[in-house]
């Protein structure tokens, strides 16, 4: 198990992460979760089990 932030590794999670962690700087509420194909939504600091699965694909 590891933390959800270090599995998703792609140019477009990187930048969509940023974008997030970018606009919430300085909020009062709120807080930056990744959408998990497997796990649904998850915090970066959440550890979950590694899978190969995408959105697109359905899971068994």
């Amino acid at each position: 198990m590891v933390p959800a932030g270090e599995l998703y590794t792609g140019s477009y999670h990187r930048a969509a992460r940023r974008a997030a962690e970018t606009l919430m700087q300085g909020a009062r509420a709120g807080r930056v979760l990744i959408l998990s194909a497997r796990w649904g939504l998850v915090a970066p600091d959440e550890r979950i089990a590694p899978y190969d699965l995408w959105l697109a694909r359905r899971a068994p």
